[in-house]
C-alpha cells in the first residue's frame, strides 16, 4: 500500500483553499461592482418610470399601445416598439435590460397605481382581498420558479421561450393585483427583475425577499383569524 506523505496533503490543502479563496474574491467583485452599476442606474430607472406615469395624460394613445402589448416580448410588437423606444433613455438602448425596461413598459399601463414593498407584498394583499384561493397562490409560484437569466431574453445567447413564459406569467399576476387595485412599487419591480436576472452565485435572493413577504403575509393574516375567532 503507497504511503501518504503529510507534506503533500498539506499543500494539496493549501492550493485547495487557495482556489476556493481565488472563487469567493472573484464572485464578491462581481457582486460589488453589480451593487456599483446598479447604484448608477437608480437615477435612470426612475428617469424611465417617471416618463412612463408622464405618458398616461401626455399621449394616451401611445400609452394604450403599449398596454395592448403586455405580456409579449421585444419585437413582437412594431407600434409598441415605437412607443417603447421614444421614453427608453438613451444610454440604455441596445443594453441586455432593454428587454426587462420593455417588460415593465408594456405592464405599467394595467396598474400605475403605486405601492409600497416588494412585488410579493402586493400579491399577498391581492390574496387576502381574494379570499385566499388556491389559484393565487399557484401563481405565485409560478412565477418564482420561472427562469430570467440574462440568457433568456437574448436570442444571441440562449431561448427566448423561458423569457416569454416569464412576461406572460408576470403579466397575468399583475393584472390579479390590478383587479383589487392594490398598488406595485414599479422600482422595486425594476429594480428585482434586474438582480434576479444577474443572479451571479445562484442565491435567488430576490425570489426569497418575494416569498418572504408574501408568506409570511399569509401566515400573519392566518393567526389573527385565529385569535378573532378565540
Amino acid at each position: 500500500m503507497e504511503s501518504v506523505n503529510p507534506s503533500q496533503n498539506k499543500q494539496k490543502s493549501k492550493k485547495s483553499q487557495k482556489m476556493q479563496q481565488a472563487s469567493s474574491n472573484k464572485s464578491t467583485g462581481e457582486e460589488k461592482k453589480l451593487k456599483e452599476r446598479t447604484h448608477h442606474k437608480t437615477e435612470v430607472f426612475r428617469k424611465f418610470l417617471s416618463s412612463l406615469e408622464k405618458l398616461e395624460d401626455s399621449n394616451r394613445g401611445m400609452y394604450a399601445v403599449l398596454k395592448r402589448a403586455s405580456g409579449t416580448i421585444l419585437g413582437d410588437s412594431i407600434p409598441a416598439m415605437s412607443a417603447f423606444y421614444k421614453i427608453l433613455p438613451y444610454s440604455e438602448q441596445n443594453s441586455r435590460l432593454e428587454p426587462i425596461y420593455y417588460l415593465i413598459a408594456t405592464l405599467f399601463p394595467i396598474q400605475p397605481l403605486s405601492g409600497t414593498g416588494n412585488f410579493g407584498k402586493s400579491m399577498a394583499l391581492t390574496k387576502k382581498q381574494f379570499g385566499e384561493p388556491d389559484s393565487i397562490d399557484h401563481r405565485f409560484q409560478n412565477l418564482l420558479e420561472s427562469s430570467l437569466d440574462s440568457s433568456s431574453f437574448d436570442p444571441k445567447y440562449g431561448d427566448l421561450d423561458s423569457f416569454r413564459e416569464f412576461s406572460y406569467r408576470l403579466r397575468q399576476c399583475v393584472s390579479l393585483v390590478a383587479s383589487k387595485q392594490v398598488g406595485i412599487s414599479w422600482y422595486n419591480l425594476l429594480t428585482d427583475l434586474y438582480f434576479w436576472s444577474r443572479d451571479l452565485d445562484n442565491s435567488r435572493r430576490v425570489q426569497k425577499e418575494w416569498a418572504r413577504a408574501y408568506y409570511g403575509a399569509s401566515r400573519d393574516s392566518s393567526s389573527e383569524s385565529k385569535d378573532e375567532t378565540n
